[in-house]
C-alpha cells in the first residue's frame, strides 16, 4: 500500500487520452483479441496525429480497481534503436 493511496484514490486526476477512450483493464479482464488491440492503437495514433485527444476523469472506483486489482495494458510495444 502506497502512503499516498488515500490521497490518490480521492483525487480528480485527468486521464491521459490513451486511457480515456475505453474501459480500464485490470487483471480480472480476459485477453484482448489482437485485431481489437491493433484497432485501439491505430485509433489512438490517429487522434494523436490529428491533435484531437479524448480527455476523461478518473473517479474513485476506477482508482480503487487499478490499485487493488492491478493494471493490465492491452499492448506492450517493444522497440530498438541501433546507432551504427
Amino acid at each position: 500500500r502506497s502512503p499516498r493511496q488515500d490521497e490518490l484514490l480521492s483525487s480528480k486526476v485527468t486521464l491521459p487520452p490513451s486511457m480515456a477512450i475505453g474501459a480500464f483493464r485490470t487483471t480480472e479482464d480476459g485477453i484482448l483479441e489482437p485485431k481489437v488491440a491493433l484497432k485501439m492503437l491505430k485509433d489512438g495514433n490517429q487522434r494523436f496525429v490529428s491533435g484531437v485527444p479524448v480527455l476523461g476523469k478518473v473517479d474513485r472506483h476506477v482508482r480503487e480497481a487499478l490499485a487493488t486489482k492491478g493494471q493490465a495494458p492491452h499492448t506492450a510495444v517493444v522497440g530498438c534503436a541501433d546507432s551504427r
